[in-house]
């Protein structure tokens, strides 16, 4: 997954920093978005600020979950072909069908229309997949994120 910083700089101990400047970043631009919408978006500052802290934790797990750079140079170790079904199968929680249906624009979808999708990263999809699974993800958090 595309992250806004690379992965080290969310998951090596000495780049604190610059997960606090993408915190302050994100904060930022919470607050001039609040201006256009609110009168005195002064009172939301506090939520402002634990939505941003939100954001970069859930920054942090993607990035925990995701191959290092190095392992990414590994291209035989990124091909992992499936078919819709046996992504359903391992990753059942991901709504695989659902995604695909409304990315190719189909109202139905079955097995043999999408062929071989390839996974890259297949530990990512095994936390995202237990991450669904849990009920883990928060909603505005998510959203948050996307914004």
């Amino acid at each position: 997954p595309k992250l806004p910083m690379t992965r080290d700089l969310y998951v090596l101990p000495h780049f604190v920093g610059f997960q606090n400047m993408r915190t302050d970043k994100i904060h930022n631009t919470m607050i001039a978005f609040s201006m256009e919408l609110a009168d005195d978006p002064s009172e939301l500052e506090g939520l402002m600020r634990e939505a941003a802290d939100e954001v970069v934790d859930f920054e942090i797990q993607i990035a925990k979950a995701s191959w290092p750079k190095r392992e990414m140079s590994k291209h035989t170790e990124q091909y992992n072909p499936h078919t819709l079904g046996s992504l359903e199968r391992i990753y059942p929680n991901i709504g695989w069908r659902s995604y695909f249906k409304k990315l190719v624009g189909l109202k139905n979808l079955d097995e043999g229309a999408l062929g071989t999708v390839i996974v890259t990263q297949p530990s990512y999809f095994a936390w995202l997949n237990s991450m669904l699974a849990a009920h883990r993800i928060e909603k505005r958090i998510l959203i948050n994120h996307m914004i």
